[in-house]
């Protein structure tokens, strides 16, 4: 994969990735992976959960760690500059053209619909990443506490994830 093909198949994934960070999850799988096959599914799972814990946007950080598993640092930079130049686009055509629409009825409508949609596909892409990635009673019980402190405890996404990485841990190191 060139830097071109991997700056336009980030272009891509930022034109496409309505709804954050999570909706693009599923998109870096179908393109990185599946298409493209320049990472495998436990590099990009790798590459997701490490997004997920340094500082800045997941779809940035993502960028950057695919980009430099892919290559080089100009693979990375290539990378990052596609996943956010539709942003900037998108944002000033929404300012200008959708916010003084906002009243009409149709617009509330699509809006929703893609709302909608957004969380199916999240949710489809979760049931996906789990039957590859739960497969033992040890992700089992990772997956669920990550889940309960999302759900019920409203602990923030970085939190979660660095208490499951904990338990992994101590999984694997003490009763695996």
């Amino acid at each position: 994969m060139s830097i071109i093909q991997l700056y336009l198949t980030f272009l891509k994934i930022g034109l496409l990735g309505f709804g954050g960070g999570y909706m693009m999850i599923p998109l870096f799988f179908i393109e990185l992976v599946d298409r493209w096959q320049c990472l495998t599914y436990d590099q990009m799972f790798n590459i997701v959960s490490v997004a997920q814990l340094v500082p800045g946007t997941f779809a940035t950080n993502t960028a950057v760690l695919a980009g430099m598993s892919v290559g080089s640092i100009w693979f990375a930079l290539g990378a990052v500059a596609g996943v956010v130049t539709p942003a900037p686009f998108i944002a000033f055509l929404a300012e200008r053209y959708v916010r003084p629409l906002l009243d009409n009825s149709k617009l509330q409508g699509f809006l929703k619909g893609l709302t909608a949609g957004v969380i199916g596909i999240i949710l489809a892409t979760g049931f996906k990443l789990m039957h590859s990635v739960v497969i033992d009673w040890a992700t089992m019980l990772t997956a669920l506490l990550a889940f309960y402190l999302l759900f019920s405890r409203q602990w923030n996404v970085g939190a979660a994830i660095l208490t499951s990485a904990l338990l992994g841990v101590f999984a694997i190191s003490f009763l695996m």
